[in-house]
């Protein structure tokens, strides 16, 4: 899923660390570049955004309408129904309705309620999520070779969920993608 997302900084390229990346290829460690990086962040913020940004109010006003419509529709059917005489009359009408209201909440309160996501930052030290042996084994390393780097996690959070973290080494006040992984794949 990865693999074609992102390119790599090669080991001769002046990342103002002066031979920072020469060493973390000594160490199989190959950061992603920056600008790639920074275009994958930017594209998975845009697929992740809602269609409507909901605020509170949106939302609450959204689901009067909702359910005022549900009401009228259902009335309006048992109207019908009434005037026809026949309870399957009603029945009839009123199935459609209601199928079309729960199809509609479903669409819209799933899109819209995810929230806005954001990318965000955390000491690798706080991360309480699950991070794979093989982003662990890239860390430990670069640590070994950097013992004065720092380490974070940038994660796109969503409603709560983490989507795409990346490890970060910021290493002399330069900042090197290590690695990104999900629930179904990793990129060191």
């Amino acid at each position: 899923m990865f693999e074609d997302s992102f390119a790599r900084m090669r080991a001769d390229e002046d990342d103002g660390g002066g031979e920072t990346l020469s060493l973390l290829h000594m160490i199989n460690v190959r950061p992603f570049d920056i600008a790639s990086v920074e275009a994958y962040k930017a594209q998975q913020i845009k697929e992740n955004t809602p269609f409507i940004p909901m605020t509170p109010e949106r939302v609450a006003l959204l689901g009067e309408v909702l359910n005022r419509g549900v009401a009228l529709s259902i009335a309006a059917a048992g109207v019908c129904g009434f005037l026809a005489l026949s309870v399957s009359s009603w029945f009839w009408l009123a199935l459609p309705l209601a199928a079309l209201h729960v199809i509609a909440d479903m669409y819209i309160w799933n899109k819209s309620l995810r929230g806005h996501p954001s990318w965000q930052r955390v000491s690798h030290d706080d991360y309480e999520d699950f991070i794979p042996v093989q982003v662990l084994g890239a860390l430990e390393r670069v640590r070994a070779m950097f013992p004065r780097a720092s380490f974070y996690i940038d994660k796109l959070v969503q409603n709560e969920t983490i989507i795409d973290p990346f490890l970060v080494a910021n290493i002399d006040g330069v900042d090197y993608y290590i690695a990104v992984w999900d629930e179904d794949d990793f990129l060191v």
